[in-house]
């Protein structure tokens, strides 16, 4: 009878005397020998905290997040409100300008020209959250009467736009900035 080896030896070409041992899991342990170990995991290194004995840290990521969100998220807020009160500003005077030219040309005489042009300043400051008192409206004209037929008629409105959340608090009148816009329309020959 042939033994494993043998067949092996003849299989791949290795010498008949090499034995190799042929172990199972079923075999009884052979006394004197050590039954193979399994590898050892290597061990975690130490979380720094119990390395350089700082448990007294622990949870102040949370601390030191809500601290810093507070100082940064504040000043931008206001910054992002700040800057879309200027923007609001922008827009009123704009349209305001706008408006108040269409309707000054479009008027029957001096007095309701300019009594119109002061309606619709207020009415679309007012839209866009100011003060109507907070816009100053001039008007100029070319030829003298206004409403003469070809004049052309500018029309320029000023406003000071408040920091936001500013008025609720007692500091006085704090304005971010003054915006302008200028319109300008012909009066019709055909009126």
């Amino acid at each position: 009878m042939r033994s494993f080896s043998d067949n092996l030896s003849a299989e791949t070409n290795l010498p008949a005397e090499t034995n190799f041992p042929v172990e199972t899991a079923l075999s009884p342990p052979v006394p004197g020998k050590k039954p193979p170990q399994k590898p050892q995991k290597p061990q975690k290194p130490q979380r720094p905290q119990q390395r350089l004995g700082r448990e007294s840290e622990r949870g102040s990521a949370v601390l030191e997040f809500i601290f810093l969100a507070t100082i940064l998220l504040i000043p931008v807020s206001y910054l992002i409100l700040t800057l879309g009160q200027l923007q609001g500003g922008a827009y009123a005077v704009t349209g305001a300008a706008d408006q108040a030219a269409k309707v000054y040309v479009s008027a029957d005489s001096l007095a309701e020209a300019q009594f119109t042009a002061e309606q619709v300043v207020a009415i679309a400051v007012k839209d866009y959250g100011f003060e109507p008192e907070s816009a100053q409206l001039t008007i100029s004209c070319s030829e003298d009467p206004c409403l003469t037929a070809g004049s052309t008629v500018t029309v320029a409105i000023q406003l000071e736009v408040p920091l936001p959340l500013l008025p609720v608090l007692p500091v006085g009148h704090a304005t971010v900035s003054v915006v302008r816009a200028e319109s300008s329309q012909v009066v019709s020959r055909f009126r």
